[in-house]
């Protein structure tokens, strides 16, 4: 019988790592982790962060962004970064020296999780999901990559059934440990209900000589 399992946790430790680095209380970590998470899943401009890496080092903290428009994030004359940097400092109630560094990710590289909040983008301006998710795929494809696969989950197009549709292009080994695969999960909230959407991207396969 066969198990669905989260590409990216299958594997950590082979050719992925944490998305942070601590030590400590796992429980107070763990915590903090998720409001400083939930705190960007909120932001204006969410849909261009592609990661936030983590890192926590005695009582500095530092909180590296990946995205596609780091200007947004940053700020005219960096006003923006000062006042992230002020509310995090108080939603963990001071506890840290807070630094926000931001990096933009190479345009040529595809994101997967980018890539489903684009796809959110475009259903929230009620454009035909099949239309921009087949669109997207095939000028995706063209770029470096092996392969790109995405289902939508949910009442599609207001259907009073719930139904799933997977679109793909290429190949997406599953089963290959050295398959490097960018996996996301993101979910919509439409009039309808939540609509959710998994992306897989095959970047290739990672080859270690020892």
């Amino acid at each position: 019988m066969s198990h669905k399992v989260n590409p990216f946790i299958n594997r950590l430790g082979i050719i992925f790592t944490w998305k942070s680095s601590w030590i400590g209380n796992y429980k107070i970590n763990i915590l903090e982790d998720l409001k400083i998470r939930n705190f960007f899943n909120k932001s204006s401009f969410n849909n261009y962060i592609a990661n936030i890496f983590i890192e926590k080092i005695v009582n500095r903290l530092n909180i590296i962004i990946n995205t596609s428009r780091p200007a947004i994030i940053i700020g005219r004359k960096g006003v923006q970064i000062t006042k992230l940097k002020h509310q995090v400092n108080k939603l963990l109630l001071n506890k840290y020296n807070v630094f926000i560094i931001v990096k933009e990710i190479d345009n040529s590289k595809v994101n997967s999780l980018l890539v489903a909040k684009n796809i959110a983008s475009q259903l929230n301006n009620k454009r035909s999901y099949k239309k921009s998710i087949k669109y997207l795929i095939n000028y995706l494809y063209k770029k470096n990559i092996n392969g790109i696969k995405v289902k939508i989950s949910g009442r599609l197009n207001g259907a009073e059934m719930a139904r799933s549709e997977s679109f793909q292009k290429g190949m997406i080994k599953l089963s290959t440990i050295r398959a490097n695969i960018d996996y996301s999960f993101y979910e919509i909230l439409t009039k309808y209900g939540i609509i959710s959407l998994k992306v897989w991207v095959m970047k290739g396969e990672l080859i270690r000589f020892n």
